[in-house]
C-alpha cells in the first residue's frame, strides 16, 4: 500500500513539474515585458520624442495609436511619481491576480485543463480510496476522510453525498451513481466492483486514468508552448510598431 502511494505521489510531482516548466516560459516573458515598461517610458521614449523634433517632422503618417503611447510618454516623464504608484500597483495586483482563484476558475473553462484537473483528482482520489478500502476501512469513512483533500468543489460535494448515503445503507454502487460523480467515475466504479475485488478494479481504473492524464499533460504543455510562441511573436511585433517604425517612417517619407 506504501508503495502504491509513493508511486502516486512521484507520478503526480512529475506531472506537476513538466506543466510548471512549461508555464515558465510565459511567466518570464511577461515578467521581462513588466520589468521593461519603465526602460521605455522614462528612456529610449524620451529619446524617441527628441529625434521626432529634431528631424522636424510633425509626423502626419504615424498612427493615432503610436502617437497616443508617446503621448503616455510625455505625461509620464511629467509625472513619475503618480506613474511610479500607478506601475507598482499594476505589479502588485498582477501578483494578487495570480494568486486567486479567478485563474484556476478561468482554466476550467477550457476543455483541456478541466479535463486534466478533473482526471487528476479522481485518479489520486479512488487509488485511495481502494487501498483504504483493502484495509478494511468502511467506505462513508474514507469519503469523509478524502473529502478536505479535494481540489474541485464538485468532487468534494459529490463526496459528501456518497458518504451520507452509504451511511443510510445504500449500496455503494448507488452511492457513486446519485453522487453527482463524472460519467466515466460511475462507469470505472461499477466496473472496479464488478470484478470482484474493488480494491484490484480501482486500481486498474485509476492506472487507465493515468494513462490519459499523461496524454492530456502532453496536450496541455504543447498548447502552454504554443502559446509562449504566440506571446514572443506580439512581443517582437509590438516593439517594432512602437518602437522602429515611428522611426522608419518619418525617414523614409523624406527621402
Amino acid at each position: 500500500a506504501f508503495t502504491d502511494l509513493a508511486a502516486e505521489a512521484r507520478t503526480r510531482y512529475q506531472r506537476d513539474t513538466a506543466l510548471s516548466s512549461a508555464l515558465r516560459m510565459p511567466i518570464l516573458m511577461m515578467i521581462g515585458l513588466y520589468l521593461a515598461l519603465p526602460a521605455f517610458f522614462l528612456g529610449l521614449g524620451p529619446k524617441i520624442i527628441k529625434f521626432f523634433k529634431r528631424l522636424g517632422t510633425q509626423n502626419t503618417n504615424i498612427p493615432d495609436s503610436i502617437k497616443t503611447i508617446y503621448g503616455l510618454v510625455d505625461w509620464v516623464n511629467g509625472n513619475v511619481q503618480i506613474a511610479a504608484l500607478i506601475y507598482i500597483g499594476l505589479g502588485l495586483g498582477a501578483i494578487a491576480l495570480w494568486k486567486s482563484s479567478i485563474w484556476s476558475t478561468l482554466a476550467l473553462k477550457i476543455k483541456a485543463f478541466r479535463d486534466l484537473s478533473l482526471k487528476s483528482e479522481h485518479a489520486a482520489i479512488w487509488s485511495v480510496y481502494g487501498l483504504m478500502y483493502a484495509a478494511g476501512i468502511p467506505g462513508q469513512d474514507i469519503c469523509t476522510v478524502l473529502k478536505p483533500a479535494t481540489q474541485l468543489k464538485s468532487t468534494a460535494e459529490a463526496l459528501a453525498r456518497m458518504s451520507k448515503r452509504l451511511a443510510a445503507g445504500s449500496d455503494d454502487r448507488d452511492a457513486v451513481q446519485s453522487a453527482g460523480f463524472p460519467k466515466f467515475v460511475v462507469a470505472g466504479y461499477r466496473a472496479a466492483r464488478d470484478s470482484g475485488s474493488l480494491s484490484d478494479g480501482l486500481k486498474s481504473f485509476t492506472a487507465m486514468l493515468n494513462e490519459d492524464i499523461e496524454l492530456l499533460t502532453a496536450q496541455t504543455k504543447a498548447w502552454l508552448q504554443l502559446m509562449s510562441l504566440v506571446i514572443m511573436a506580439f512581443a517582437v511585433l509590438g516593439i517594432f510598431y512602437v518602437v522602429y517604425y515611428p522611426i522608419a517612417g518619418p525617414v523614409l517619407n523624406s527621402l
